[in-house]
């Protein structure tokens, strides 16, 4: 009978990387940009594994769950036997666990870029591609990124740790597209909209927007407007007049 992690991963939910398994892959990135079937060919040797194929007769993560998986019921899958080329006890687990979990969290995170790109040249894949560009993988480990490619190396991560981190990434990623959106809309780059108005720190005073106008009967909302814009000018005279008395005084003192 299959017990712990095995269990979960043929069955049901899959288990939460490692902090290892992160590791692996930034230090694979740290070296060059890698196209997924390098990382994986590469992660297993790294850890002193052998692959019985070359890194092109690799299969990828589509190839592990279709070609390789054998329907039994209704809607039962079991993968074959030997059709992971990934040890036992590598934190990598398979190749589709490398594709549809591993990457996608640093991914998510912005540690890391999938862009695309020629391969290193070199290298069995450029040799393969002749010129043409593929995705490829790219490390991002600059800025508040450090900090959190530290958290997801600990030993003992857990899945709610990466969670946790998660969610603080995302707010970063909010906090960050919130100052360019304010910075473009300063510029003239960009519109504010009405309910960006509305809370613009530097909104003119005495101006009310349509909608801080939807309690109003319509004859009384649309005559608002022009008595704000009114009040405004008369506002500014006052001021002018201010200012001119002042300089006024000054002058005959």
């Amino acid at each position: 009978m299959l017990t712990g992690p095995k269990l979960r991963l043929r069955f049901g939910k899959l288990p939460a990387p490692s902090g290892a398994a992160f590791a692996l892959v930034r230090k694979l990135l740290e070296e060059r940009p890698m196209h997924f079937q390098e990382l994986l060919h590469d992660g297993i040797r790294a850890l002193g594994g052998e692959t019985n194929r070359a890194s092109s007769d690799i299969p990828s993560a589509e190839e592990l769950t279709a070609k390789n998986i054998k329907k039994r019921g209704k809607a039962k899958a079991v993968k074959e036997e030997g059709s992971n080329p990934v040890p036992e006890g590598h934190p990598f687990v398979s190749g589709h666990y490398l594709k549809s979990r591993i990457l996608p969290i640093l991914q998510s995170q912005e540690l890391i870029t999938r862009t695309w790109g020629v391969p290193v040249e070199g290298t069995r894949l450029a040799a393969e591609r002749n010129g043409e560009q593929t995705v490829i993988w790219k490390l991002n480990t600059e800025g508040w990124r450090a900090d959190k490619w530290k958290k997801l190396m600990r030993p003992n991560l857990r899945e709610g740790q990466i969670a946790a981190q998660g969610l603080e990434v995302k707010q970063i990623q909010e906090a960050e597209k919130k100052a360019q959106r304010e910075a473009d809309c300063d510029a003239g780059i960009a519109q504010r909209t009405e309910r960006e108005a509305m809370a613009w720190k530097a909104r003119p005073k005495g101006i009310s927007y349509r909608l801080e106008r939807l309690h109003l009967n319509p004859r009384r909302a649309r005559n608002r407007a022009a008595k704000e814009e009114r009040a405004a000018q008369d506002a500014a005279l006052r001021r002018e007049a201010e200012v001119a008395a002042r300089k006024l005084l000054a002058g005959e003192n």
